[in-house]
């Protein structure tokens, strides 16, 4: 179906550009950034929403912007350039305006960058932000995916507890603080690798 959409776009952009329908035009390129995008393609996404923003700027399209930046932003996320990322989503978090799910969406992909540079809690904050406005929306989907990222951070953070403790305990504990911190470490990790946490 993705061709099929490529090819809808592909044709869209093309009328737009005969009968002058910027507006029409901007959302063909970002279709077409988008297709890319799920392809795989991020380079062509790229210069498709690049190009789609050029337009949407002259458009005075807020909402629209808003948009290219968080898929620019995604772009970067994925070629590892995680502050470049950030950045667009700062910016893309300006243009929101009143729109909670384009604000909910844009907290939740700072909350990765964060959560990449180790910043766990600037991420936690991020994210009970958008789940908070997912809540608000009721989007079922998006609320699962933000609590599994918060499940995942307290389960990183008391895997680091653990491990911590069990290194200082070994170095100044008893016998028995030290079976009893190796064997808090080693159920949490076999709860972890059963997929309990």
């Amino acid at each position: 179906k993705i061709s099929k959409a490529e090819e809808a776009y592909l044709r869209m952009e093309g009328i737009s550009e005969e009968v002058k329908d910027h507006k029409g035009r901007a959302y063909a390129l970002k279709g077409l950034g988008n297709v890319a995008f799920k392809q795989g393609k991020n380079a062509v996404a790229e210069q498709y929403y690049k190009r789609c923003q050029r337009i949407a700027h002259h458009l005075q399209d807020n909402l629209l912007l808003s948009d290219l930046l968080n898929n620019l932003g995604s772009c970067s996320y994925l070629d590892d350039d995680v502050d470049g990322a950030l950045e667009l989503f700062e910016k893309a978090l300006e243009l929101t305006g009143d729109d909670k799910s384009r604000k909910a969406s844009t907290l939740y992909n700072e909350g990765l960058c964060y959560a990449r540079k180790e910043d766990l809690e600037k991420a936690k904050e991020l994210w009970f932000e958008s789940l908070s406005l997912y809540k608000t929306l009721q989007e079922k989907t998006e609320i699962k995916r933000v609590q599994h990222n918060l499940r995942e951070i307290d389960r990183k953070e008391k895997r680091d507890y653990l491990e911590d403790n069990y290194r200082k305990v070994k170095q100044m504990g008893t016998t028995e603080e030290i079976k009893k911190a190796y064997i808090a470490l080693v159920r949490f990790t076999m709860d972890d690798l059963k997929g309990g946490g």
